[in-house]
C-alpha cells in the first residue's frame, strides 16, 4: 500500500454516489420512519420516500462506482475473500462497514468483499446505497456478483447441491430477499458457517467478544494475512468492532467512508451552541444500559458545563433526539418539561444519525448506545468544537462503551452525577 495510506492520511474527495442496478424498496431500518418532531409517517409518506430514492437512482448512471471507494485500481486477480456478516441496526452496521473498509484498504487489491446479512441489519438496501455511498468497499459482492462467484470457486466449494446455494448463502440479504430465500436467515447462516469451517486453516474468523481490537492487534492481523506464507484466504467478520483503538488513527478516512449524502439529511441541523441529548430506550431486562436515568443527571451536566452561572441553559437551544416510540417516555417528557426541550426523531434512522453528527455545541450521549457513539465520533470529525458527555453508572466494563480521550465521562447514580469528568483511563471497556 502507499505510504500515505499506511500513515492513515487519506485525502478527502466528494465522489459519486453508487447506484445499484436492481429495483428495491425503501426498508425500515433502525428507527421507525417519522417526520419531525415526533410524528409517524403514514404509508403515503413511505411511498414518497421510495419514489425519491428510485428517482435518485434513475437520474444517475447505475454502474458508476464511487471514486472514493477505489482504494486502488485493481486487476481481476483474486487473493482472498472478506466475508462481512452484517449484524445489528444502523450504527452497528456503520462500525462494521468502517472496519471492513480499513481491512480492504490495508490488504489491497485482490481481496474481494462479500456482504451478507446475519442478524437484524440496516444495511444493505437501496437507501443505504444512496445515503452512505462510500460505506462499501470497492470490490464487493453487491456490485460485482460475477467476481464473487469467481472468488468462491477459486477459494474452494464444498458438497452443496446445487452449488449455486453456496453463492446465495454467502450473499444472502434478508432486506432484499430473492428467489424464495425469504425468512431463511438460519439456512443461509448454516451454509455459510459450514463452508467457512470446511476451509480449515484457509479461513480466519473474528467473532464477537473474542478478538482484541487494539490497533496493534489489527496491524498484526494485516501482517499475517499479507504474509506470502499465510494459508489464510478467507477473513470471516462476525463482530461489531465498536472499539476506539482501531479507529483512532483512521478517523479521517472513516469519516469519508461513512459520509452521509446531504440529500438524506432532512431535519435541519441544530444551532452551533445547541445542547443535544440523545435518548436511546433499551428493553427492561437490559439493566446494564442505564435506561432508568432521571432528569437530574442531565440537569447536573448541563448546569456544570453550560457556562451560565445563574441560568442553567441561558439562551441555548436544547434538543432531545430519540426514537419515535420514546417521544412519550417518562425521561423525554421530563426533559421537555425541565428545559423546554424540542424533540427530534428524524425522518428515519439515517436522518437522525445525520442530525447527531452535525452537533456543534454540547452532545450528551445515551450510555451503551452505538448510535450515540457513532454520532459523536462523526460530529467530532465534522468540524467545530463539539463537547461530548457520556454518563455511566459504572466504570467497570459498561456494555458497548468506547474509551475516547476527548469525551467527558461522568459517573452517575439514577438521579445525579456523583463524579464529573472522570479520567478516561479509569474506564475499563470490553471488546465488541
Amino acid at each position: 500500500l502507499e505510504e500515505s495510506l499506511r500513515k492513515k492520511k487519506i485525502s478527502r474527495n466528494n465522489g459519486t454516489t453508487i447506484h445499484p442496478s436492481d429495483n428495491t424498496n425503501l426498508q425500515e431500518i433502525g428507527q421507525e420512519t417519522t417526520v419531525p418532531p415526533a410524528t409517524v409517517v403514514d404509508s403515503n409518506n413511505i411511498e414518497d420516500a421510495n419514489k425519491q430514492v428510485q428517482t435518485q437512482k434513475e437520474n444517475s448512471t447505475s454502474n458508476i462506482i464511487n471514486p472514493n471507494n477505489n482504494d486502488e485500481e485493481c486487476s481481476d486477480e483474486i487473493k482472498g475473500i472478506i466475508i462481512v456478516n452484517v449484524m445489528g441496526r444502523l450504527a452497528n452496521d456503520m462500525f462494521e462497514a468502517a472496519f471492513t473498509r480499513r481491512m480492504a484498504s490495508e490488504l489491497g487489491c485482490g481481496w474481494h468483499v462479500i456482504y451478507r446479512t446475519m442478524w437484524s441489519p440496516a444495511f444493505l438496501t437501496a437507501r443505504t446505497d444512496v445515503c452512505l455511498p462510500n460505506a462499501l468497499a470497492r470490490d464487493n459482492s453487491r456490485h460485482h456478483p460475477d467476481q464473487t462467484k469467481r472468488a468462491i470457486l477459486k477459494i474452494g466449494t464444498m458438497d452443496v447441491n446445487p452449488k449455486i446455494d453456496l453463492y446465495r448463502a454467502l450473499t444472502y440479504n434478508s432486506l432484499e430477499p430473492k428467489d424464495g430465500w425469504n425468512n431463511t436467515d438460519d439456512r443461509a447462516n448454516k451454509v455459510t458457517s459450514g463452508w467457512v469451517e470446511s476451509l480449515g486453516e484457509k479461513a480466519f474468523t473474528i467473532n464477537h467478544m473474542e478478538y482484541p481490537l487494539q490497533d496493534d492487534s489489527v496491524d498484526r492481523l494485516v501482517s499475517k494475512l499479507t504474509d506470502p506464507s499465510s494459508p489464510v484466504q478467507v477473513l470471516n467478520l462476525r463482530a461489531f468492532f465498536i472499539h476506539h483503538d482501531w479507529m483512532a488513527d483512521w478517523m479521517d478516512p472513516i469519516s469519508d467512508w461513512l459520509h452521509i449524502d446531504p440529500s438524506c439529511c432532512v431535519t435541519p441541523p441544530p444551532s452551533d451552541n445547541a445542547i443535544v441529548i440523545h435518548v436511546r430506550d433499551f428493553s427492561p431486562d437490559e439493566g446494564d444500559k442505564n435506561n432508568h436515568l432521571e432528569v437530574g443527571v442531565y440537569r447536573d451536566i448541563i448546569h456544570r458545563y453550560s457556562n451560565n452561572n445563574n441560568n442553567v441553559t441561558g439562551d441555548r437551544e436544547i434538543i432531545v433526539v430519540c426514537q419515535p416510540k420514546s417521544t412519550k417516555s417518562e425521561l423525554v417528557q421530563a426533559l421537555v418539561e425541565e428545559f423546554g426541550a424540542e424533540v427530534r426523531t428524524g425522518t428515519d434512522s439515517i436522518d437522525a444519525m445525520c442530525f447527531l453528527s452535525r452537533t456543534r455545541g454540547m452532545l450528551i450521549l445515551s450510555t451503551s448506545s452505538s448510535f450515540s457513539e457513532m454520532g459523536a465520533l462523526l460530529a467530532e470529525q465534522n468540524g467545530g468544537d463539539v463537547e461530548v458527555h457520556y454518563p455511566t453508572h459504572t466504570l467497570d466494563k459498561p456494555a458497548c462503551t468506547m474509551k475516547v480521550p476527548s469525551w467527558k465521562y461522568h459517573l452517575v447514580e439514577q438521579s445525579r452525577v456523583i463524579d464529573f469528568d472522570v479520567d478516561h483511563e479509569r474506564l475499563k471497556v470490553v471488546q465488541s
